[in-house]
């Protein structure tokens, strides 16, 4: 039996639970201090619990807030408009990319692969993330809007969720923000900056054995222009 231990990882100590009863039945006392030793180092490289503050009215405390600098991905949510597309259209899915992708490089991959497909002149990428007019678009043309997304959990997710690993699996729920002003500028005065929140559900959890999962639900809250400072500010402070 071969055991792999990353000590420095909060993640790998559950573990610790399943071999020790089974080395422990087998009476193998040598082995089973090996175990506790290997464990009582793991714990030794743990960083200090550092304070990290969400917003102002939710102070938490999070392990590895330094010491896990592991990249899982990042997320872009693509939406399909065109009868072009057959049964993708007014389809959503959110694609999981490698880390640090650009959503450049996502935009330029999509729409190099539609052009590919349907011919020159043909897929046209919406620069904005507002919502889509349908009237609005041609019908001879396929039309992608493509958003940069972040994984979304409630106050109680994220006093649950304390470790990046945590934060970063069975995750399908995800969140971007649209600015606006009623004038219908994207930014103003502060007085004037509006903001829409849309969170969008899809129908598995990431991570998963397909790059992209199809949206079933979203919703929308519209931030009045002091929760919309009241939010930039936490964003700032964290």
């Amino acid at each position: 039996m071969v055991v792999y231990f990353f000590a420095v990882l909060l993640i790998v100590i559950p573990h610790f639970k399943i071999v020790e009863p089974i080395v422990r039945e087998w009476r193998d006392y040598r082995r089973l201090g090996a175990i506790y030793a290997r464990l009582s180092e793991a714990l030794g490289r743990i960083e200090p619990t550092v304070s990290i503050t969400e917003d102002a009215a939710d102070v938490w405390l999070s392990p590895l807030a330094s010491a896990d600098k592991r990249c899982f991905g990042t997320y872009f949510r693509v939406g399909f408009y065109g009868a072009r597309f057959g049964d993708l259209d007014g389809e959503e899915y959110v694609y999981k990319e490698g880390p640090f992708t650009k959503l450049s490089e996502i935009s330029h991959r999509l729409e190099s692969f539609y052009t590919e497909r349907f011919g020159k002149d043909v897929v046209e990428v919406i620069k904005d993330s507002n919502n889509v007019v349908r009237s609005s678009l041609q019908s001879t043309k396929a039309y992608l809007q493509i958003t940069y997304v972040e994984p979304y959990f409630d106050k109680w997710e994220r006093r649950r969720r304390l470790t990046h690993f945590e934060r970063s699996h069975k995750i399908k729920r995800f969140v971007y923000a649209t600015p606006f002003t009623r004038d219908g500028k994207a930014h103003g005065d502060l007085k004037d900056q509006y903001k829409r929140r849309t969170i969008l559900s899809t129908q598995h959890s990431f991570p998963y054995v397909k790059t992209r999962i199809k949206v079933v639900e979203r919703e929308q809250k519209v931030l009045q222009p002091i929760q919309v400072a009241i939010d930039d500010i936490e964003k700032k402070t964290r």
